[in-house]
């Protein structure tokens, strides 16, 4: 197993000094270069991503115990292919690769040991439900595991639920991709959900839900109103779940580079969407354009959370740098003097059981 970790490691470094880093069948476009301390080094002087290892042998070692999580568990983000063999690892391990951010390619080691922890972690592991008043509806929220690809093994999904006379509705918020190690909660992504093609119902009861979000722009800076309302009503939830289980370190993934190289490349190709206009790809949720890709995956997501830090009381920066920013959430004084906020923090969690 060793021989082989060694060697798979080897054709995703040299896969990614040309560009080209091999995954099950193909490649994905993306690149970087590599510096093992007194063994190794294909770094140019006009580097753009470097990973520099220090202790090659501690971070095989480190490797290792991930690559026996990835081969002997059958959870969702691993499974790029039907047959576990050494092209299935390889996957993974780009996939893992991927979601480093400028600081992991300095410290792979500690990136490596923090998604072990990301999926031993059973925080939120059962579901919960909240009554709330204003849209007297339900809120379920699950943790679901994630595809192959994704930022995180793990994300939060969030679904209304409200009875009508002619049936139940459901409304599905934006999905937050996250990770717990170590009793911090890293944020890396929120993604929003196609609802064009849902329920009459369903659209009932996500037109009443968008017109009351609305109220979460009072005394709110217009620089900051490109945070879509759906994204920060749900991640007032998430702030509503760190609380209850006490968490309140928060680090924010500000820059995946390989992640959104990857991104361009794929989206950004038009000639896989022959016959296909950009604006009825962006009602199917597909965006081709480059800028909107690196806007949505950056800036848009940051101002969410600098959003929630100024109309939420409770919340402080503590730290930041080209790779994370890092908050604490003081649970006990979380308070806002906005109503959509605040209903949503004096809101009580029930646990359920999994069906």
């Amino acid at each position: 197993m060793e021989k082989e970790l060694f060697d798979i490691f080897f054709e995703v470094v040299h896969g990614a000094k040309i560009g080209k880093i091999p995954t099950v069948l193909s490649y994905v476009q993306a690149g970087f270069e590599t510096d093992i301390k007194d063994r190794f080094s294909n770094v140019d002087n006009d580097s753009k991503h470097i990973l520099y290892i220090d202790d090659f042998n501690q971070f095989m070692n480190v490797l290792k115990r991930y690559s026996e999580i990835v081969m002997n568990t059958d959870h969702t983000w691993f499974r790029v292919s039907e047959e576990k063999n050494h092209a299935y690892w390889r996957a993974n391990l780009v996939y893992l690769l991927a979601n480093m951010t400028p600081q992991d390619f300095q410290n792979p080691t500690e990136f490596v040991n923090r998604y072990i922890g990301f999926c031993e972690d059973q925080t939120f592991s059962e579901p919960m439900t909240m009554e709330y008043g204003p849209l007297d509806c339900k809120i379920h929220v699950e943790r679901k595991e994630q595809p192959a690809g994704q930022e995180t093994p793990y994300a939060l999904s969030i679904t209304l639920e409200k009875e009508y006379p002619e049936g139940v509705a459901h409304y599905t918020l934006p999905l937050i991709r996250y990770g717990i190690a170590n009793n911090q909660l890293y944020l890396y992504a929120i993604q929003g959900k196609n609802n064009s093609d849902i329920m009459e119902l369903d659209k009932k009861l996500a037109k009443k839900a968008n017109r009351y979000f609305y109220k979460m722009n009072k005394n709110c800076r217009e620089e900051l109103q490109d945070a879509p309302l759906p994204f920060m009503f749900a991640s007032t939830i998430l702030l509503k779940c760190m609380q209850e289980v006490g968490i309140e370190d928060v680090v924010i993934a500000k820059s995946l580079p390989l992640k959104v190289e990857m991104k361009k490349n794929v989206f950004g190709d038009m000639t896989k969407y022959k016959g296909l206009s950009s604006s009825k790809l962006k009602a199917l949720g597909v965006i081709t354009n480059v800028e909107e890709i690196e806007y949505n995956l950056t800036t848009r997501f940051l101002h969410v959370v600098e959003r929630l830090q100024e109309q939420i009381n409770g919340i402080t920066f503590t730290g930041e740098d080209d790779s994370f920013l890092m908050a604490k959430v003081n649970r006990t004084m979380l308070f806002s003097e906005n109503e959509v906020y605040q209903t949503l923090l004096d809101s009580d969690i029930t646990y359920q059981k999994r069906k």
